[in-house]
């Protein structure tokens, strides 16, 4: 007969990973992280958040877990069934690092993470700002997959903000996450400064875009369902520069988009966040 002892480890061991409802915190390929659990988890999913400028993960808390828009959302998804993980990607305090390679192997990583822990085996994406440069890097790629994917007020073009809209200085920023030497400084020459162009060519989601062919792009984007929330007059990520000429690659290449906005100057996504949480987590679930 086996003895207690060894029944009990033999029980153990064959256990499955079991994780209780609440927040982990823990580093992943040295970059903070959090991982909350829901209560009634979906098998299988996960939802990454993807930060953008001058947002952090940090050992203690986050800046989605102290905004009330961020915060709102999470709740809306964890209610319903959601595993919710992001990771800080590399970001320092004011620099979101603008989808460079390091933001990038970050939050793959996470992913990694989460199938080897979690056994999550499907994920979706919702990116904030200049984290969707990272998110649509990713996909253009070919080095993730997401099954939806929210873009909040997305920083789509580096071009754009290279020349610095409302003369907010993105020069400095961009010289240090993509490591080159600008011409001079705010505002910035995207089509003059030869630095800027070879160091962000590889990865400025749109100049990518605008240069694949529909075929392609299609390939890279058909098996994400996407949806964008913005604020028409968005003084920091233009919307003519940004989202409205991605959405316009997206339907030359047959892909759709689901498209939120309100009329507001503002770039501070809270109000489009509590608005709509139920519909993106609704927007989630559909098949």
């Amino acid at each position: 007969m086996r003895s207690p002892v060894l029944w009990v480890l033999a029980l153990t061991m064959s256990a499955p990973n079991v994780h209780a409802a609440g927040t982990e915190r823990l580093q992943v390929g040295g970059e903070w992280c959090f991982i909350k659990t829901p209560a009634s988890p979906r098998t299988g999913e996960a939802v990454i958040l993807i930060h953008g400028n001058g947002e952090t993960v940090e050992a203690r808390s986050s800046s989605w877990e102290r905004g009330p828009g961020f915060t709102a959302l999470m709740e809306t998804l964890l209610e319903a069934g959601y595993l919710v993980a992001q990771s800080n990607h590399t970001a320092v305090p004011g620099n979101g690092m603008w989808g460079n390679p390091a933001t990038q192997r970050s939050v793959l990583a996470l992913m990694d993470h989460l199938r080897s822990t979690r056994e999550v085996e499907v994920f979706h994406a919702i990116a904030v700002s200049a984290g969707n440069a990272t998110l649509l890097n990713l996909l253009l790629d070919g080095k993730a997959a997401f099954r939806s994917a929210v873009l909040i007020a997305p920083v789509i073009s580096l071009e754009s903000l290279y020349r610095c809209p409302r003369g907010i200085d993105r020069v400095s920023g961009l010289a240090v996450a993509f490591d080159f030497r600008p011409a001079h400084g705010c505002p910035g020459d995207p089509e003059g400064d030869e630095a800027f162009k070879r160091a962000t060519a590889p990865h400025d989601p749109l100049r990518k875009a605008r240069q694949m062919a529909p075929s392609t792009l299609a390939s890279a984007l058909s098996a994400t369902r996407w949806m964008a929330l913005y604020d028409r007059g968005d003084p920091k990520v233009i919307p003519e520069e940004n989202l409205l000429p991605f959405t316009e690659i997206l339907e030359s290449a047959g892909v759709g988009l689901r498209v939120r906005s309100q009329k507001k100057d503002t770039h501070t996504p809270k109000d489009l966040l509590l608005s709509h949480r139920q519909e993106v987590a609704e927007f989630l679930e559909d098949e």
